[in-house]
């Protein structure tokens, strides 16, 4: 919140900020956030910012009403809900929350051939959903698909 105040402060005060292509940052609501976060850490913790947006980038692709809370809670999606949660540090929270929040409003880069993906799992395990998709590859940890 204070980063976006400190944003448009800096508009008002200074002209230069007044381009064509100037971006109006867009918000999510804070409970769909904090549910983004935690299905990230929880998914990809340790995969490094890419890995966290592409498992974040599937739960978009996924919902169709910006309620994100309510595709990563449906029954079986997200195997991290079946269970008693991790607790993260706030560091991890605050980095995955401005990772997440940069990808929502400039689309930070993820690798173009995962951009559509819809489905993932952990490459230990075999699902037999999978054979149902179509297969776009892996990164890190994690195998990823779309739905054909």
């Amino acid at each position: 919140m204070k980063v976006l105040l400190g944003i448009l402060i800096l508009m008002l005060w200074n002209p230069l900020s007044y381009r064509e292509d100037f971006k109006v940052l867009k918000s999510i609501e804070a409970r769909q956030l904090n549910c983004l976060v935690k299905n990230a850490l929880h998914e990809a913790g340790g995969e490094g910012t890419v890995g966290r947006l592409l498992v974040t980038n599937v739960v978009f692709n996924r919902t169709n009403d910006g309620n994100y809370c309510k595709t990563i809670y449906q029954y079986k999606q997200f195997s991290w809900t079946l269970y008693k949660e991790k607790q993260f540090d706030s560091n991890s929270k605050l980095k995955a929350k401005h990772e997440i929040l940069e990808y929502y409003n400039n689309n930070a880069e993820i690798p173009r051939h995962l951009k559509d993906a819809t489905h993932f799992h952990a490459t230990y395990v075999k699902p037999k959903w999978r054979k149902k998709m179509e297969y776009l590859g892996h990164w890190g940890n994690h195998h990823f698909y779309q739905e054909r």
